[in-house]
């Protein structure tokens, strides 16, 4: 799966460059890998998706689509991920002696707060609502 992504990712770095050589340079590569790589692409896929000579790059209708597709999951991943590392907890708990008994307590410590936590939200909720049950 990640070879996959890493396929997709690669091929609109090439479109977006424009050609082989410009991805080649924005992704610290060569154009001989950048080629290599659309080629594993295209084989993979069955279809060619770039009609390329020494001079021109152009997509072929079915790598404008496949473009179009590629685009959106390359920025769906780069925000995922962008998200997921500002979630991160802002404090990190630390035992000084872990151990079975310790740990166990600690969990049905932090499981008995997170459920008052759920159970405060939920009457937060439900007290600013009105009769009807509108906000």
């Amino acid at each position: 799966m990640a070879d996959e992504v890493a396929e997709l990712q690669l091929f609109v770095e090439i479109v977006k460059a424009g050609n082989l050589s410009a991805a080649a340079r924005a992704l610290n590569s060569s154009p001989a890998a950048m080629s290599r790589g659309l080629s594993a692409l295209e084989s993979r896929l069955g279809v060619r998706l770039v009609t390329r000579t020494s001079r021109t790059f152009e997509l072929t209708e079915e790598g404008h689509l496949f473009y179009e597709r590629c685009g959106r999951i390359v920025s769906d991943i780069a925000e995922a991920e962008a998200e997921a590392k500002r979630r991160r907890p802002a404090r990190v708990i630390t035992f000084p002696r872990p151990g079975r008994h310790a740990a166990h307590r600690v969990g049905v410590a932090l499981g008995c707060r997170l459920a008052e936590t759920a159970d405060h939200e939920r009457e937060k909720a439900a007290g600013s609502r009105d009769a009807l049950g509108a906000p």
